[in-house]
């Protein structure tokens, strides 16, 4: 068997085995490698702080105090006006089934039909197939599932932080008298750097494209805008389709509570716009530098890792598939796969 066929037989054979152990450790390596993400985002605040002309000074403990409040201070505001809104949600519910029986009604009127029918049949086909109670008992257990999942995490993150100021010595006293390479240690500086400098824009991309969105409910005088505009800055942690989805549940809210056609397209264009600004002219002069993938590979790289974790698959996709190209480009055999993967060809 030649060598080349050999080496691809070996690279396919490891890397079904590496995606078979990703899968059933899905359970302990998903917390994890959130937290190992979670930390690189609070390093990256810790930085930006220093950059700051007062806080620039101040020691880097309580930069590091500052940032990891912050954090769980805005997953405490996210958890409260999420429940919030979808109390308030389920409670302007009949309005909106009224609204939306009344466009119905509107729209069917012209070929001599009403639209009550077509809303119960449907509502017989969706809502009224819902039993109540074991939807509110999986309701409740999967709240439950991602609080537990939410403390580890952040007990991860807690445990992380001090780890990462003491991994190079612990590294070095490994390595003994066989210390590292430049060349290895360029490689660690080089996914660092491209882990904390793609999520930290990616988290600013976000927030400019929440403060857009909720800019645009607001003018519309859209219901629960501050909710909506936060769903849409964090769905667009998943590339292409994550916002989209969003959009469109906002596009929804907006037919069910107007109950117009003419307002829902204006929210509908004008929330498009938005995307377009920040997924076309945004974020590619942010990214720029913290992610060189081709379009493809970033969809199938969404794809291969929501089938392998699902949902945080979908998040982490872009970051781990950046870090499998600078690992593929360090190694000579690997390097072509890594250039078919980059978006220019280029690999630094």
């Amino acid at each position: 068997m030649p060598t080349s066929v050999r080496d691809l037989f070996y690279l396919l054979a490891l890397g079904a085995l590496i995606g078979a152990v990703l899968h059933l450790g899905r359970t302990v390596l998903v917390p994890v490698v959130v937290a190992i993400m979670l930390t690189y985002v609070i390093v990256g605040a810790v930085d930006a702080l220093g950059r700051v002309p007062f806080l620039g000074h101040a020691p880097v403990w309580l930069r590091y105090v500052a940032a990891v409040a912050t954090f769980l201070a805005a997953l405490a505001l996210i958890g409260l006006l999420a429940a919030a809104n979808l109390r308030g949600l389920t409670e302007v519910l009949p309005a909106y089934e009224a609204n939306l029986r009344t466009l119905l009604d509107r729209v069917a009127a012209p070929f001599g039909a009403t639209g009550s029918a077509a809303w119960e049949g449907l509502r017989a086909l969706t809502i009224d197939r819902i039993d109540v109670g074991p939807a509110a008992l999986w309701i409740l257990n999967t709240l439950a599932s991602a609080g537990a999942y939410l403390v580890l995490i952040v007990t991860y993150v807690v445990f992380l932080l001090p780890e990462r100021t003491l991994m190079p010595k612990k590294l070095r006293a490994i390595a003994g008298n066989r210390a590292p390479s430049g060349r290895q240690q360029e490689l660690l500086a080089q996914i660092n750097a491209q882990i904390t400098s793609y999520l930290s824009a990616k988290t600013a991309i976000n927030v400019v494209l929440g403060v857009l969105s909720f800019a645009i409910l607001v003018v519309l005088g859209v219901e629960f805008a501050v909710f909506w505009s936060m769903f849409i800055a964090l769905a667009n942690y998943v590339p292409y389709i994550g916002s989209l989805a969003a959009v469109a549940l906002v596009v929804l809210q907006i037919l069910a509570q107007t109950g117009s056609l003419e307002t829902t397209l204006l929210g509908l264009g004008l929330l498009v716009a938005a995307q377009v600004y920040v997924g076309n002219w945004l974020e590619p002069r942010w990214l720029s530098r913290s992610s060189n993938l081709g379009p493809f590979v970033v969809l199938l790289s969404l794809v291969a890792w929501s089938a392998l974790w699902g949902m945080p698959g979908a998040i982490l996709a872009v970051p781990l598939t950046s870090i499998l190209m600078i690992v593929l480009a360090a190694a000579p055999q690997t390097r072509a796969i890594a250039i078919l993967m980059s978006r220019d060809g280029r690999i630094s």
